[in-house]
């Protein structure tokens, strides 16, 4: 941590006056007798210097100036605190003076409610300040001999077992801030427990004045955590965590809950995020930064054991609410929904992962209700199922969430420890960003035995996983896919892996312009199989590719073989490996390519022979034109939404030229009529290909990877939309 800049000439002030003195004969006599580095005296050249230091503290913009005189010497910095100084020290090490400060400190927090019962003084011993400008507390977080009391909030006792002070390096722009921190316990005798906390820290501005204002300051409190509990036994048993967050756009606190009430059979726990954000990285999020707003964000889960009986065999088992007030789901910077759903019930702050399944948006909400649902006859245990509804405006965006589990407690689907349950769910329905879009997950995860298995690791015997997503924008006929698996990466592929040998996967891709296909399969005996001291290894893999494109049309498969035996004993082995891949490419280019490897590796000093031999046969041709990429040109109303179609002229169309006579000529503009719109609609050209736009106007494909396409092995066509130009032509007829 660092002082600001205008303590450096005080500091500087220190070191010459040490420098000065420290080679003085009579001082350095009288300075023996302070052991060098003890306290410091007041006579005689050693009172120059104590003058001379507190001439320099008193520049450190602490409020109340040191007395210079004997006894003890005291400041403060308003509205936080007062210093008692006992003594004082000089350090020199490696051409840097240290001034240390030994006394004790008085905590007041004005504003923050926090005050220490009567006769209570926090002890320091080692408040460096270096004449670079570094203020520390030796030790970093020194245990106090016995710890100090206060009160918070007038109820709660707070007794601190560790203390420290420092400064916090400054923004660009923004004030320097000081701070002082506690550990310790939190005495909830009045309700029957206990909290400990860790590093609760008060921070404020640097004084800018003798006598700053309490808003000056800009006194924040922060924790790194807090964890709480009491019960009354046979009634009611509550455990609480808490932490605050501080980053540039966003603050606050999060904490998350438990509740039992033991006489009612009822579990409650919820998660809760409140705090202020910006939609700027400038100033902070504080109280008294630009622009900030307030964001609340409560997930609330209730279970209860036995059930409340619904019909037939079904019984209610919980009930769940989630709100949210500027803070909505972030579900398309995850992969997919499943990813995002995964994400959000295993976090206690749903601000914070990389990327975090919530984000604050000023002017948005959030509304969710959900239940829990059960057989009756076995409290859940056959099968179950949690189902949520949750709808966030603007938009509006409506989320169904599911999961469910046979063979296992209903209250699993309520643990974010516990491992996936076997199926989950999740559907949005998007009316927002200008189109209606409806995209649905489906995952399957099956693993015997589970992690709750204490005999085998979870998943020796059969472990198998499954996702599936359909995709529509209910405004483009044109634009869907529907996934079983995925080709990239190999871990969102359907996967099954029995008794950790035998593993296989596949996966399915359709949309309007393809189709994709491949599955592996694949055997592995590591470890090595033992035989007395031979060691035996086996492993063999066959897996292929194929992929239909209409857009171009053009189909390309892909066929992998490959298998190793290995012998080992007495460290002495041999390997024989072989591989064979084959590939298809047609009609443009026509290539048909097969690679076959053989290696064979023998024990040192023989030679380990390989060989390798390609069979080839293709066809190339003449690579044709890319199709017309444009679909449809429209001019929006970005308040009403609605549109109106634009013609669109392309090169193969023999246009010679865009002048309103030639659109008109070759029935791009109907009865030779341009639109009358008006003029701050803005263009929005819909592409049926990925597009690589730089000019905001593009309407593209969902989730474009790349503006990219392949057209046979070596060729790629690139499509770049640069810029969009406005021309004014006058009204003409179709003869010119």
């Amino acid at each position: 941590s660092f002082v600001a800049e205008t303590l450096i000439e005080a500091l500087d002030q220190l070191k010459a006056a040490y420098e000065r003195y420290h080679e003085d004969p009579q001082f350095r006599a009288e300075f023996a007798l302070h052991d060098r580095v003890g306290a410091v005296g007041a006579a005689g050249p050693a009172e120059k210097l104590a003058r001379d230091i507190i001439a320099a503290a008193n520049e450190m913009d602490l409020g109340e100036r040191i007395e210079d005189g004997a006894g003890l010497k005291e400041f403060d910095i308003a509205h936080v605190l007062d210093l008692k100084v006992d003594s004082m020290s000089v350090e020199f090490e490696q051409k840097t003076v240290y001034l240390t400060l030994n006394g004790s400190i008085d905590p007041t927090f004005d504003g923050a409610s926090v005050k220490a019962a009567q006769g209570t003084t926090i002890p320091i011993n080692g408040l460096r300040i270096s004449s670079a400008g570094e203020v520390q507390m030796k030790g970093g977080w020194p245990t106090l001999p016995q710890k100090a009391s206060f009160t918070a909030a007038g109820i709660f006792k707070l007794d601190v077992s560790q203390f420290s002070f420092g400064t916090e390096p400054a923004a660009a722009g923004a004030p320097v801030r000081q701070w002082a921190g506690f550990s310790g316990t939190l005495d909830l005798d009045k309700l029957g427990g206990t909290a400990k906390f860790d590093q609760l820290k008060f921070s404020w501005n640097k004084p800018s004045s003798p006598s700053p204002s309490l808003q000056d300051m800009g006194i924040k409190a922060s924790v790194k955590g807090v964890d709480a509990r009491f019960e009354r036994k046979g009634i009611i048993t509550f455990q609480g965590k808490l932490d605050s967050f501080d980053n540039a756009t966003q603050c606050g606190f999060s904490g998350h809950l438990d509740i039992d009430l033991e006489k009612l059979g009822i579990s409650t726990d919820a998660d809760v995020v409140v705090g202020r954000a910006t939609d700027t990285d400038l100033g902070g999020c504080g109280p008294q930064a630009p622009n900030t707003y307030k964001f609340f964000y409560v997930d609330l889960d209730m279970y209860k054991e036995s059930g409340i009986p619904v019909f037939g065999n079904v019984a209610l088992y919980g009930l769940s609410g989630l709100f949210g007030n500027n803070i909505s789901p972030d579900v398309y910077a995850f992969n997919s929904p499943l990813d995002w759903y995964d994400a959000y019930r295993t976090s206690t702050n749903v601000l914070q992962g990389n990327p975090a399944p919530w984000k604050t948006n000023k002017g948005t909400f959030a509304l969710g209700v959900g239940a829990l649902l059960g057989t009756q006859s076995d409290h859940g245990y056959s099968a179950n199922i949690k189902a949520g509804l949750m709808m966030a405006s603007p938009g509006p965006v409506v989320l169904l969430t599911g999961r469910g589990n046979i063979l296992k407690k209903p209250s699993a689907l309520n643990d974010p420890s516990a491992s996936r349950p076997l199926f989950e769910a999740t559907a949005i329905y998007d009316n927002s960003n200008n189109k209606t879009t409806f995209l649905a997950n489906l995952g399957v995860f099956f693993e015997k035995p589970d992690a709750n298995s204490g005999t085998v690791s979870k998943g020796d015997l059969v472990d198998l996983s499954a996702t599936s997503e359909l995709y529509a924008n209910l405004s483009d006929s044109g634009d869907w896919h529907f996934y079983l698996g995925e080709k990239t990466p190999e871990t969102r592929r359907v996967r099954a892996e029995i008794a950790r040998l035998l593993e296989g996967n596949s996966y399915l891709m359709i949309d309007p312009n393809s189709i994709g296909f491949g599955a592996q399969i694949g055997y592995d005996s590591a470890p090595n199989w033992q035989f007395g001291p031979l060691g035996v290894h086996l492993a063999a893999q066959m897996g292929f590719d194929l992929a239909l494109s209409r857009r171009p049309n053009q189909v390309w498969g892909d066929v992998d073989l490959s298998g190793d035996v290995a012998l080992k004993a007495f460290k002495v082995g041999v390997d024989l490996s072989a591989n064979a891949d084959l590939n298809y490419e047609s009609p443009t280019p026509f290539d048909l390519k097969g690679d076959f490897d053989v290696k064979l590796k023998l024990p040192k000093p023989l030679p380990s022979p390989h060989a390798t031999v390609t069979l080839q046969w293709s066809k190339q041709r003449p690579i044709p034109p890319p199709d017309a990429i444009v679909r449809e040109a429209m001019l929006e109303d970005p308040l009403s939404h609605g549109s109106v179609s634009i013609g669109v002229a392309h090169a193969a169309s023999g246009v010679p030229a865009l002048t309103a006579a030639n659109l008109c000529a070759a029935g791009v503009t109907a009865n030779c009529q341009a639109p009358i719109v008006p003029i701050y609609e803005k263009p929005v050209i819909a592409f049926d290909r990925n597009v690589n736009d730089a000019t905001g106007l593009a309407r593209l494909p969902d989730k474009p990877a790349t503006g990219s396409e392949s057209v046979g092995s070596n060729s790629t066509w690139t499509f770049n939309l640069d810029s969009v130009h406005y021309m004014a032509a006058p009204k003409a007829s179709a003869s010119g």
